[in-house]
């Protein structure tokens, strides 16, 4: 069985990044450039973003989860959180040690967190309640087709 390891997210990591979002909705992909200026501001302002990915033995990056303030409603102690597992490898308890980690962090610093969670993904909502979140802390991401 191979072990997977929770670190940091480094700046080598995007390309494995865009992988994974890439496999979980090919018609939303992660642009990397728009992406790392997004990241970059973060350092700049009063908001802040921090990220994790969950790392295989072989190297892998098979998931990332992270936190930020959200430009469009900033309120200090409070933050959106995601996790994104590659849906190879999903059903693991992998994005349960990313929740883990980013809960940990989040309590620490005595903030809230509200899951991003895509309405599409009813696996991802349900285990975003069972870590602790209301329906009504959960932001719905709607698609309009």
């Amino acid at each position: 069985m191979l072990e997977v390891k929770v670190r940091e997210f480094r700046h080598s990591d995007y390309d494995s990044h865009a992988t994974i979002r890439d496999a979980l909705d090919p018609t939303h992909p992660l642009f990397l450039d728009r992406a790392k200026y997004e990241d970059s501001c973060f350092g700049r302002t009063r908001y802040r973003m921090k990220r994790y990915v969950a790392e295989s033995d072989r190297g892998e990056i098979v998931g990332v989860g992270g936190f930020e303030h959200l430009f469009f409603s900033y309120q200090p102690h409070r933050f959106a959180l995601s996790v994104e597992l590659h849906p190879a490898w999903q059903r693991r308890g992998i994005g349960g040690l990313l929740y883990e980690r980013l809960e940990s962090e989040l309590r620490s610093a005595g903030a809230e967190a509200w899951a991003l969670v895509d309405s599409t993904q009813a696996r991802a909502s349900r285990s975003s309640r069972r870590g602790g979140l209301s329906r009504r802390e959960e932001y719905w991401n709607q698609r309009w087709t």
